[in-house]
């Protein structure tokens, strides 16, 4: 029995479930600019509309109320592009992840200079004599405050010198080939 039209549209046509999670899943993503900063948000090439709804989200706190702006949300979202928003929000959770990454290895790495005196000659053969010169002149003051049980102005120039050379070393690896 030869299919009409109408018999080949209803099956290429998504199930309703289907139609279903993909609300969900743009309700989400809503949801992630939402949360995101407010500068990232900008950075995102939205409609005005669905701007002005992200915003004026941030604002709600009434439990129902911030459901449905979530769904107005979830239905601009249909005539964006949500691939791209979600590559630049992923990228953008990638690139802060990394930013936790150093500030981390440079606490690391100040905790080893205060404490163990031969993690300066580490630091010096990785990083070169001119990181060095500087990390040498605030040590002895960093250690000095913690002596006295404090963690002082040198201690977190030691830490902020230590993020910065962390953070040259990943910029100048990354536009490396």
């Amino acid at each position: 029995m030869p299919e009409t039209d109408d018999q080949s549209e209803i099956y290429t046509r998504a199930s309703k479930s289907q139609r279903k999670r993909d609300a969900h899943a743009l309700q989400q993503l809503g949801a992630r600019l939402v949360a995101a900063r407010p500068t990232q948000v900008a950075a995102l090439a939205l409609d005005e509309t669905l701007h002005d709804a992200i915003v004026m989200a941030r604002g709600i706190r009434s439990h129902g109320a911030l459901r449905r702006q979530m769904q107005l949300i979830g239905k601009l979202m249909r005539d964006a592009d949500a691939e791209a928003i979600a590559t630049a929000l992923d990228q953008d959770a990638q690139h802060d992840q990394a930013g936790v990454a150093r500030m981390h290895a440079a606490e690391r790495w100040r905790e080893r200079l205060i404490a163990d005196q031969d993690a300066y000659a580490q630091w010096r053969e990785r990083f070169g004599e001119q990181n060095a010169a500087r990390v040498e002149e605030l040590l002895p003051a960093a250690r000095a405050e913690l002596a006295r049980g404090e963690r002082g102005r040198r201690y977190r120039d030691l830490f902020r010198h230590l993020r910065t050379v962390l953070e040259e070393e990943s910029d100048s690896s990354e536009n490396q080939p």
